[in-house]
């Protein structure tokens, strides 16, 4: 009987081989592939925002304990 770690490994094989396929599936479509393109830049760009707004969040909650203690 495999592992939890063999299992992890299979997940991870697996859903490697279904990203390509799909990923194949997209570059036979111009617009399919520049709608996704497009939206990957906009996540990637959102994620960025967001961790860069959770950052300052963190540095005035940590101001603020500083000035309060």
């Amino acid at each position: 009987m495999p592992s939890g770690n063999q299992h992890a490994q299979d997940r991870q094989v697996a859903v490697l081989v279904i990203g390509l396929a799909a990923l194949a599936q997209v570059a036979r479509h111009r617009r399919t592939f520049a709608f996704v393109a497009v939206s990957a830049i906009a996540v990637a760009a959102v994620a960025g925002m967001a961790h860069e707004g959770q950052t300052q969040s963190f540095e005035r909650m940590a101001d603020w304990i500083r000035r309060h203690s």
